[in-house]
This record gives C-alpha cells, sequence and structure tokens, in this order.
C-alpha cells in the first residue's frame, strides 16, 4: 500500500507508510467478510461490524514510542482515530496494542492489534450547487423576441444532475446555505424538506448517517431541527429527509434562492485495488 495514515481523534495525523514506520502492503486489512443468518436455500440480514487485525510492521524507536502514546490515548479516552488509505478511503479505528516480534539495532519488527470498527471503507466526494449560479442554476428564458412581453414567455429554469457512481446507495450530509425559509431540495424522485427559517450567515445540516438535523448559526451555536424534518412515511416514501441517494444520475432541483453543498459517502468492503470512482 503506498499510503496509509492514523489520525488521532484530535486530529494528529502519523503516517504508517514512511521510512521511519511502515506496515508495507498492510495486507492483513484488505480482506473483508460479511455477517448473515442462512434460512431455506438463502441468507437474511447481511450486515457488516467491526473487524480486528494483527498488521505486521518495521518501525524506529522514536517513531514507534510516537505512535505508541497517541493511540493509547485515543484508547483511554473511548475516541477513535481515522484510518486513511491512498488518500481518500476511511474507516474510524483503534490501535489497540503493540506485539514485539525481533529487535535489531536500528529497527524493531512486530505487528499491531488493530480494529476497524465501521465494517467498510468510504470515500467523501463533495457537489455544490451555488445561488443565482450560471454554473449550476443555469436559466432558460425561451424565445428571444424583439419586443417585451408583460410576462416572461417560455420561461424554464434548466435542471441540474447529481450522479452517484457508486455500486451501492450512499449515506450523505447536506449543508445548506442561509438566508431561506422552508428549504426543499428534490434528488430524482425524492423531496427533502425541512419547515425551518435558514438566517443569513446560518446553516442548516442534514445527516443520514446520525438521523440528525441541525440549526448552526455564524457563532456556532448549533439547534436542534428534527422536529421540523418531514419524514414522510420512512424511507421509500418519496419525501423521507434520510433516503439515501441511490446509484445513476438524478436531476436535482430547487428554488435557486440559496446555494447548498452535499457530501456523499462511496462506501466499499475493501480498499479498492484500483480505485475507479
Amino acid at each position: 500500500m503506498n499510503e496509509l495514515t492514523y489520525t488521532t481523534s484530535d486530529g494528529k495525523a502519523i503516517s504508517l507508510v514512511s521510512d521511519d514506520l511502515s506496515v508495507q502492503t498492510a495486507q492483513e486489512i484488505r480482506g473483508y467478510e460479511w455477517e448473515f443468518g442462512v434460512g431455506r436455500k438463502n441468507i437474511y440480514a447481511p450486515r457488516r461490524t467491526y473487524s480486528t487485525h494483527k498488521v505486521k510492521f518495521i518501525a524506529k524507536r522514536e517513531e514507534l514510542d510516537k505512535l505508541r502514546k497517541l493511540t493509547d490515548r485515543d484508547v483511554v479516552n473511548e475516541s477513535p482515530g481515522t484510518f486513511t488509505a491512498q488518500d481518500t478511503w476511511q474507516q474510524k479505528g483503534y490501535i489497540t496494542g503493540i506485539t514485539i516480534d525481533t529487535v535489531s539495532p536500528y529497527y524493531i519488527f512486530g505487528s499491531f492489534d488493530v480494529i476497524l470498527l465501521q465494517g467498510a471503507w468510504y470515500k467523501t466526494v463533495s457537489v455544490s450547487y451555488f445561488k443565482n449560479s450560471k454554473l449550476n442554476s443555469a436559466v432558460n428564458y425561451g424565445k428571444d423576441y424583439p419586443f417585451d412581453y408583460k410576462y416572461d414567455y417560455g420561461y424554464n429554469r434548466t435542471p441540474q444532475l447529481l450522479n452517484i457512481g457508486s455500486h451501492l446507495s450512499c449515506e450523505f450530509r447536506m449543508i445548506i446555505y442561509g438566508s431561506c425559509v422552508n428549504p426543499v431540495i428534490t434528488i430524482g424522485e425524492n423531496a427533502y424538506r425541512v419547515n425551518v427559517r435558514v438566517p443569513e450567515n446560518s446553516l442548516l445540516i442534514i445527516d443520514t448517517r446520525d438521523k440528525t438535523v441541525t440549526l448552526r448559526d455564524d457563532t456556532g451555536y448549533t439547534q436542534n431541527v428534527f422536529d421540523k424534518a418531514v419524514r414522510g412515511s420512512g424511507k421509500g416514501s418519496k419525501e423521507y429527509i434520510f433516503e439515501p441517494l441511490q446509484p445513476g444520475e438524478h436531476i436535482v432541483s430547487w428554488d435557486n434562492s440559496y446555494g447548498f453543498d452535499i457530501e456523499y459517502y462511496i462506501e466499499e468492503s475493501c480498499i479498492p485495488w484500483i480505485d475507479t470512482y
């Protein structure tokens, strides 16, 4: 593996593939396994949970001591760090122990005890849609007549697109920028609607992984507005605020009076050998 880092819960990043400390190919964390029940001629309730691994390393003493102190703090605080592979694929986890195999004058050989908590690796893709922007809010006024009418003849708004390149549905985070009132954004067949006023310089944040809807003002104060979000009759009802994004190309429409970002998470069972996203 060319790149693998461990970032502590307080943001300190340590390379696990360097001249001073290296897990080399880290093949131990590249496999995966589904858990499921077996019924009559089929499986049911497939899921991926945490996994534990012994990952071989070679390291200099100073770097190994540095890593141990930082990872021990995450364990004691019960606050997981983040493993990042190939600079893009991430999973929460811990380094919970070290086994020493060989000590030489310059290097120590051994293995880390690694626990990966999420059962999958995630890549974040960000897409922005701008308020009154020609890039993402192009307007077509129909035929260009040489004289004026009292109304807009043949007016329409060019729809925007969102292409989800994953083979699985994607959870996401949507950040809506104020000011706006009762924002509704339709992606494909689902309408994401929150009946709330978002003041200027405030953010409305919808997180489908954590199932939260929050309003954050310019001072950082956060308000829970979950009860203002429209949830329909749940998943598949076409108005469920936490509806995952489905693979493929979707039309995105809104009233264009505000901008918003979508950060969606492509999910893979293991770190791809060839990243096609």
